[in-house]
């Protein structure tokens, strides 16, 4: 097994979104969490306010994947909705169609995807998206790979920064390719 990162978390460029939706928190029906780290940064944040799990009392909290929903146990805050899938997009059948009404906070990194926003909004929610990290493509040297049978992406980014460092495809062109989500 090689290691190959491809990415970095590091902080927001601004933490103004986290802050905003932190201040705010208890106007939300939802807090929505797409990952691990998203639920680490918005907690660092938290306790940099003064608050901490309790600031929640009353906001329903959904967890996209099973190690962003054991992270915020960590935290102690059980969420009430974790989809079956490790997509965010998976948490749209399991919520309401009707969102008129429903204010929302999604945490997740700069560079997520909108899929899951837009059609909130378009059934009608308000949703504020809370940036609490992004991530950065890290130079890996490819000249590492050689024999690979099988990559394994654990984030969109990952994958797109993977092929970004890689310009020689020839290393993986018979392996299989695996993501999560």
């Amino acid at each position: 097994v090689l290691q190959f990162p491809t990415i970095e978390i590091a902080p927001p460029s601004s933490y103004d979104s986290l802050d905003r939706v932190i201040d705010g928190i208890g106007d939300y029906q939802w807090l929505i969490f797409t990952s691990a780290n998203g639920v680490d940064a918005f907690f660092e944040r938290l306790k940099h306010h003064g608050e901490d799990s309790r600031a929640l009392a009353g906001v329903m909290v959904a967890a996209v994947g099973e190690s962003t929903a054991d992270d915020l146990r960590k935290h102690g805050v059980d969420p009430d909705l974790v989809p079956p899938k490790f997509q965010s997009t998976a948490l749209l059948p399991l919520l309401d169609a009707d969102q008129k009404g429903i204010r929302t906070a999604v945490v997740r990194a700069a560079e997520g995807r909108e899929e899951l926003i837009d059609e909130l909004r378009r059934r009608g929610g308000e949703v504020d998206l809370a940036v609490g990290y992004q991530t950065r493509k890290v130079t890996a040297a490819a000249d590492e790979l050689h024999d690979i049978d099988v990559v394994t992406f654990t984030s969109a980014s990952t994958a797109d920064n993977f092929f970004d460092v890689l310009p020689d495809k020839k290393p993986i062109e018979t392996a299989m390719l695996a993501s999560i989500g």
